[in-house]
């Protein structure tokens, strides 16, 4: 391009007429002047061409740039409104947590007030347990009130109202020793209904009687004529005879009065 109008130039310079109008000093100066005038515009559109083309790259990593700082950006977002929500449901949790601190410790309250009374009443029903039963629990008795945990204190009374329980809801064969009347002791076999009542009998059937709950102790009754019935369901129960067959035996109600 240049060259097209340097040669351009110079034709037009040549040509007849201007020649002759003009000093070929002067032409030659006005040439020189074209060509740095071209010369320079031609750098100039150079500089300009180059300066849009990097532009357009820079533009290009720019709008990368963007594009991925727009996505990161995006993300980050995502992982804020995540973290905000686990936050939101562990001070959730943490809310319920500290309820349900508030309500085990409110409760070790109330049982803490209430286990001295419990106590108490425990150890004043062992009086009124038979003695297979109160030999099963002379421990856990022993054991009421000495532990600082209230947790620890109220599984003793829970274990020993199972206890109770369990005898309460059996029948139970023994082997203990009565005094008699005339104060002779002989061996004979208990058997307990629950907690309510007893019948013994000896091994030689001279001797039976029936026992009720008493405080200190279960109070024992001779009825001689008992022996055969009793016998009879003592060997029943114990398997010792089969088929086993219903028995009529007495039975005496007992009220037991605990203290407030």
């Amino acid at each position: 391009m240049k060259r097209k109008l340097l040669f351009a130039l110079a034709v037009a310079f040549a040509a007849p007429g201007v020649a002759s109008a003009q000093n070929p000093d002067q032409v030659r100066e006005r040439i020189e002047g074209t060509r740095a005038t071209i010369e320079q515009m031609v750098r100039v559109r150079t500089t300009l061409s180059e300066t849009r083309r990097d532009w357009e790259i820079y533009q290009e990593t720019a709008q990368r740039r963007i594009d991925l700082f727009r996505s990161e950006r995006e993300d980050l977002q995502l992982r804020i409104e995540e973290t905000e929500a686990r936050t939101t449901e562990a001070e959730r949790r943490i809310a319920e947590i500290r309820e349900d601190i508030d309500a085990v410790r409110a409760a070790n309250r109330s049982i803490q007030d209430a286990l001295p009374g419990l106590e108490a009443r425990m150890r004043e029903m062992a009086q009124f347990f038979p003695r297979p039963l109160r030999t099963r629990v002379e421990r856990l008795v022993g054991q009421l009130g000495r532990s600082q945990q209230a947790s620890d204190r109220m599984a003793v009374v829970v274990g020993l109202m199972n206890e109770a329980d369990r005898f309460n809801s059996l029948f139970t064969l023994d082997v203990d020793e009565r005094r008699l009347d005339n104060g002779e002791i002989v061996s004979v076999d208990v058997i307990y209904m629950g907690l309510a009542l007893a019948y013994y009998v000896d091994r030689e059937g001279n001797v039976a009687g029936y026992g009720v709950p008493a405080d200190g102790g279960w109070e024992w009754t001779e009825r001689p004529e008992l022996v055969g019935p009793v016998r009879r369901a003592v060997e029943f129960y114990a398997g010792r005879v089969k088929p086993a067959q219903a028995v009529r035996l007495p039975v005496r109600i007992t009220d037991i009065t605990l203290s407030e």
